[in-house]
């Protein structure tokens, strides 16, 4: 249901938890059906973005999807309105819905954190070509190039490609307010 995420069939939940952490964190908040706990995987989220994004100042692919997949969850669960599910058919929806909107933040916050995932975006370099991505010594950088012969082409992986895609759009339509 979301595009700019892939996560192959081969990789584990053990595996998604050690390798990307802050991306299994957003998972397990979103799945989780339970409000209080909810409540505390996202005040947990919250917290892991103050330590490593703000404090340490870290960059980092898990960084960006487990941003992207946490703010486009928080833009279309604010916008359901309670009791959208037919409780009539469907009580457990209608239980789960009321729980997932309980934990959503303010749009303060969740300027923050769209602000946060357009960073981290820049920072990884993932709007720039690869070969000098954030490189202060461009002329340099060039020169021994050429001198060696260093002639290779490095693009983009389609997941960091997925992820840019999603930042970019998540970003316009929020801007837009179509969230």
């Amino acid at each position: 249901l979301f595009p700019f995420l892939v996560i192959p069939t081969h990789v584990t939940a053990e595996d998604l938890r050690r390798d990307k952490p802050f991306l299994y964190m957003n998972i397990s908040m979103i799945a989780c059906p339970n409000a209080p706990h909810q409540r505390k995987i996202a005040d947990a989220v919250q917290g892991y973005v103050a330590e490593h994004i703000i404090i340490k100042g870290e960059q980092s692919l898990d960084l960006l999807q487990g941003l992207l997949l946490n703010v486009t969850w928080f833009t279309t669960v604010s916008h359901f309105p309670r009791g959208a599910a037919c409780s009539d058919t469907n009580p457990d929806m209608l239980r789960y819905e009321t729980d997932a909107r309980h934990v959503t933040r303010n749009t303060a916050q969740i300027d923050n954190f769209v602000h946060l995932l357009v960073a981290q975006s820049v920072s990884l370099g993932l709007n720039q070509i690869p070969t000098y991505q954030k490189n202060l010594n461009y002329p340099l950088t060039y020169i021994r190039e050429t001198i060696h012969g260093d002639t290779h082409n490095p693009t983009r992986t389609l997941e960091e490609r997925r992820a840019y895609l999603g930042c970019y759009y998540m970003t316009t339509m929020y801007v837009l307010g179509r969230f």
